[in-house]
């Protein structure tokens, strides 16, 4: 196996190879926004095709005959993204097909897309056929949460034959318990069947077939496994790793005779900095390696609990006595440190995800629910409770259930998740869908005992924490080029800017008990595209 770097920014990502593999089509993420780029594979020439802009990108693909570029994008605005054709070494962009949430994949004739097209956050998720010629749509599959299909990257694949159409989609199997697994859909019956595999999957990503017909490529994290790498599934169901390394593969396209594919090869490094008071200029770095933390929280001895890998650890604030707190199972993630001296985290180790409770030391765990899709939990500040995220009802709700194990209580009935409770416990924000018609993610002030939002406010970060006076939510941002801390005052005042980091990016923080330490992860998060060819 060959394989060849062709970008080298970090910022490079999205991108699709000529049948003929002569160029390689990618976007490119900078200051100024995204941008759409042609690059000849022979001569490293690079040619910028679309100018930078806010919108953002789901993919792109080119047509089989090679002379147009098929790009999926969305205004900074809106939800949702459109489908634009414009010829392959650039000019006015035209707008086919609206409402998309992946790439698009062509039927052999170059007549005809396939794409997914969600239904977040509770209607159902469709597998559609368009054609270009005559701007028709038909729906082939459906989805009905909690069972979904893979989007974003994950477009489905259209066989070289014509007669079937490949996509990745998680559900409901035996037992109740939620697998995810590659599907064939036959077109001329319209029924579909999970194709054979010898490998069992955490997730998959993207799907693309083998020119004759042999079998699939994917992006595929196994049971158990830490990266996304890409597999050969061959049609009797045999899994071949291709890669096999310490980076993440999202995302593969291939010439039109297989012997060439092009990813998006990921890798993110991150380390653990404490800087007392919250300054910026004091911080220093506790971690060292190439591992990536999250999900930090404090214990009220002043430890630090944090995710690495599949596991939960635990380390003190000076950098010694790291050590790992579980063992068990494949997944175990998203810590949440309690009053009384427990953990509270999310685990797959028997097959379908729920919470679980440990002590500080990882002993005595102990499951606390018995749903499935249960993420995000979060204790109420005098211990008695913990909050979660469930889907296991359809659409992801917010729960909360007895520290001790009981029965849980539903507190939302709109898509809600990452939930956090006030310090005084009279508040729980959270992420929050108010008007579905819209897709738009807020995040909402609810009362502790649920119902409607008090409150709605527009917030961006993806880790966000209460201050401790209960006034405002902290949260990450990357303006200005720079990832740092920002608090947004909940009565409506302007946000400030409370760290001031420069360069790499912050995946999580979080402040001691006593609000005198605040604890860090930052490094990087590389996007590179790559050229793989003799993998077969």
């Amino acid at each position: 196996m060959k394989l060849t770097k062709l970008t080298s920014s970090g910022k490079a990502g999205f991108s699709a190879i000529s049948p003929d593999g002569r160029y390689v089509a990618h976007m490119v993420n900078g200051s100024e926004g995204t941008s759409l780029w042609m690059r000849q594979v022979a001569t490293s020439s690079s040619v910028q095709i679309v100018p930078p802009s806010d919108k953002w990108f789901l993919g792109v693909t080119f047509s089989p005959d090679g002379n147009y570029i098929y790009y999926v994008a969305g205004e900074k605005s809106s939800e949702t993204a459109t489908l634009y054709q414009m010829p392959v070494l650039g000019g006015p962009p035209k707008k086919l097909v609206e409402d998309l949430s992946t790439p698009v994949t062509f039927s052999p004739d170059g007549r005809q897309v396939t794409f997914i097209r969600s239904g977040f956050p509770n209607a159902e998720d469709s597998l559609i056929i368009a054609s270009l010629d005559e701007a028709k749509e038909r729906k082939l599959v459906t989805r009905k949460p909690p069972n979904y299909f893979v989007t974003y990257e994950g477009a489905p694949a259209w066989s070289p034959d014509g007669k079937t159409i490949a996509y990745a989609s998680y559900v409901q199997g035996k037992g109740n318990l939620y697998q995810m697994n590659v599907f064939g859909l036959n077109l001329a019956d319209g029924t579909e069947k999970a194709l054979p595999s010898s490998q069992k999957w955490d997730w998959i990503d993207c799907v693309a077939w083998l020119r004759d017909g042999s079998g699939l490529l994917l992006n595929a994290i196994e049971l158990g496994g830490q990266s996304s790498q890409i597999w050969q599934l061959s049609s009797g169901g045999e899994a071949r790793r291709i890669t096999n390394d310490l980076n993440n593969y999202y995302g593969l396209d291939l010439t039109a005779d297989s012997n060439t594919l092009v990813t998006s090869q990921v890798n993110r490094t991150s380390n653990i900095w404490i800087a007392p008071g919250g300054d910026s200029s004091r911080a220093r770095q506790i971690t060292s390696g190439t591992n990536n933390y999250r999900n930090l929280e404090w214990t009220p001895d002043g430890k630090l609990v944090f995710e690495s890998g599949s596991d939960i650890w635990i380390i003190e604030a000076d950098g010694s006595g790291q050590k790992q707190l579980t063992t068990e199972g494949r997944n175990n993630r998203m810590p949440s440190v309690c009053a009384g001296g427990y953990i509270v985290f999310s685990s797959n180790r028997q097959g379908a995800r729920r919470i679980w409770r440990m002590d500080l030391d990882g002993s005595n765990q102990k499951q606390l629910t018995s749903g499935d899709m249960e993420n995000f939990p979060t204790c109420s500040p005098d211990g008695k409770w913990v909050l979660y995220a469930s889907s296991g009802s359809g659409i992801q709700n917010l729960w909360k259930a007895p520290i001790d194990g009981g029965n849980a209580v539903q507190l939302t009935d709109r898509f809600s998740g990452r939930p956090i409770i006030s310090p005084d416990g009279k508040l729980i924000a959270v992420k929050y869908v108010n008007d579905p018609s819209s897709r738009k993610i807020v995040m909402a002030l609810i009362p502790f005992e649920g119902g409607e939002p008090v409150k709605l406010l527009d917030i961006p970060g993806f880790f966000v924490h209460w201050s401790r006076d209960g006034r405002a939510l902290q949260y990450n941002d990357n303006r200005g080029g720079s990832s740092n801390i920002w608090s947004r005052p909940i009565d409506g005042s302007p946000p400030k800017q409370l760290t001031d980091f420069r360069g790499d990016t912050l995946f999580s923080f979080a402040w001691s008990v006593d609000g005198k330490q605040l604890a860090v992860s930052r490094g990087t998060d590389t996007h590179d595209v790559v050229l793989i060819s003799n993998f077969r």
